[in-house]
Formats: C-alpha cells, structure tokens, sequence
C-alpha cells in the first residue's frame, strides 16, 4: 500500500481563508496462490474549504459543493444557494468554487 496526502490552509486576506487536502492511494494484492486473485486498486479524492468572515460575525463556508453560514455559532438558513437571513439583516453571496470570484452584499434590517 502506497499513499501520499498533501494538505494547505492559508488566508488571502482578514475575511478570506481555505483549506485544500489531496490524497492519493494504491493497494495491491499480490498472492503466489493460484487460487487467489491479485487485485489492485488506486484512488484519489480532493476536499477544499473556503471560509468568508464577515465584520458582524456572519460566516459563510463552501464545503465539497455544500454551503453553510453562521452566526455566532448557529446555523443560518440558506436559500437559493445564495441568500442568508439572519437577525441582521440579508446576506446575499455569490461565490464562484472554479475561479474564487466572490461577490455580496448585506441589506441591514431595520
């Protein structure tokens, strides 16, 4: 069995950090009895994590596809991918996982 697992976290700026994890593994089988069948098999996954921290304390990730944001370490609902609600105001974010774009905006509620 040979594995190799690299993994990076970093920040791009105060409000922006990631966490990227490449992993890569072979197994083999080999068997000297003719009974028996020697297999092999090689894998590979990726895992990335993106993180937006927002000055009022909202966070938005984007997990493996998945979206989720907090606030003060409770789940706010999401809807539609993109729109937050929170005691606040709305969040609206779009983030783009193929490029990084990011962009949003907050509307305070009054």
């Amino acid at each position: 069995m040979y594995n190799l697992g690299i993994s990076y976290t970093s920040k791009f700026n105060d409000w922006w950090s990631y966490y990227i994890n490449i992993n890569a593994s072979r197994n083999e089988f080999i068997t000297i009895n003719p009974d028996f069948i020697g297999i092999s098999q090689n894998s590979l996954s990726f895992y990335a994590q993106n993180t937006f921290k927002l000055s009022n304390g909202i966070e938005f990730s984007y997990v493996d596809g998945k979206y989720n944001a907090t606030l003060n370490n409770k789940y706010l609902d999401i809807k539609g991918k993109y729109v937050i609600d929170s005691k606040l105001g709305i969040l609206k974010i779009s983030f783009n996982p193929n490029n990084g774009e990011t962009w949003w905006v907050f509307e305070i509620k009054e």
